[in-house]
């Protein structure tokens, strides 16, 4: 089979065990006529293979850089889902937290709290409920628990 040089070649996102995950969930959906099921294998792998090396250029064309990294940090099975947590948090703070409390800071009012303090506090809950959002999604990832 044939397959096309992307125009930018960078390194894969997916590791051989992703790789070959991913091959066997599409395998198993998609079906070429004619085609043997070990050949139909081996198309669907050298299409995921180009795919993979082609993956993060695309995505940087369309996303902020910052989220290629979380991206490229959610698929790294070298590194741990506990040291995974703070390093996706990080870049999702950066991000996230100070346009969130801001807006949330126009529509919440917090009784009996004076607004100096309550944006401290929103900006404290804004920091708490990122984490939690990152370390309940890598929880699935993971049979040992996920914490900070």
């Amino acid at each position: 089979f044939f397959f096309a040089f992307p125009r930018y070649i960078m390194a894969p996102m997916l590791s051989e065990n992703q790789v070959g995950r991913v091959v066997s969930k599409i395998n198993a959906k998609f079906n070429v006529p004619f085609v043997s099921e070990s050949s139909e294998g081996q198309m669907i792998k050298e299409a995921v293979d180009t795919l993979n090396s082609s993956m993060e250029p695309a995505l940087r064309a369309i996303i902020p850089p910052d989220y290629v990294e979380i991206i490229k940090l959610c698929l790294d099975e070298t590194i741990s889902p506990n040291r995974k947590l703070p390093m996706i948090s990080d870049i999702l703070k950066k991000n996230l937290a100070e346009p969130l409390t801001e807006a949330l800071n126009k529509e919440v009012e917090i009784p009996a709290v004076p607004e100096f303090m309550e944006e401290q506090f929103l900006k404290l809950a804004v920091d708490e409920i990122i984490d939690e959002g990152v370390e309940h999604t890598l929880q699935r990832f993971s049979d040992t628990e996920v914490t900070d």
